[in-house]
């Protein structure tokens, strides 16, 4: 035996009532029905006859489209440097928290739950009047430091 403690036998959950197990297909289906039908609608291209017929054309244009692969650059780049620095700070943070000791320390351990507590749309508005308020040129930097707060 190798030391370790028995794990005691837990009681077996109840099964679930009737109406959750629909209430959860119902939300399953609200969720999955409009991917799938998209994702099967992407490949599919109407005949002049009204039949349909397999196809990729609109991945080829969308992986030709100039505009398109410019925003998918631009969206590749703030990602990188929001994760790149978002892992950083948050590091860096966790081991002050962690291992530190200084005044106001449960101050800053209150506010890193304020992201999970306050709405995206409440945040975002508020970051952007505090960038115009700084002066700050709206524009990739200004992404960034969005995402990475």
């Amino acid at each position: 035996m190798s030391g370790s403690a028995a794990k005691p036998e837990s009681a077996p959950r109840p099964e679930a009532p009737l109406f959750v197990k629909a209430l959860a297909f119902a939300g399953a289906m609200v969720l999955f029905v409009p991917l799938f039908t998209l994702v099967s609608l992407a490949f599919v291209k109407r005949t002049p006859d009204g039949g349909f017929l397999f196809t990729t054309e609109w991945f080829a244009k969308v992986f030709t489209d100039e505009r398109i692969l410019s925003a998918l650059a631009t969206s590749l780049w703030i990602g990188a440097w929001s994760s790149v620095l978002s892992a950083a700070i948050g590091t860096a943070a966790a081991i002050a928290l962690v291992r530190g000791k200084f005044p106001g320390k449960r101050f800053f351990e209150i506010l890193t739950h304020v992201p999970l507590v306050m709405p995206e749309i409440v945040m975002g508005i508020s970051l952007l009047a505090w960038f115009v308020f700084l002066q700050l040129t709206l524009g990739q930097v200004s992404v960034i430091l969005a995402h990475v707060s």
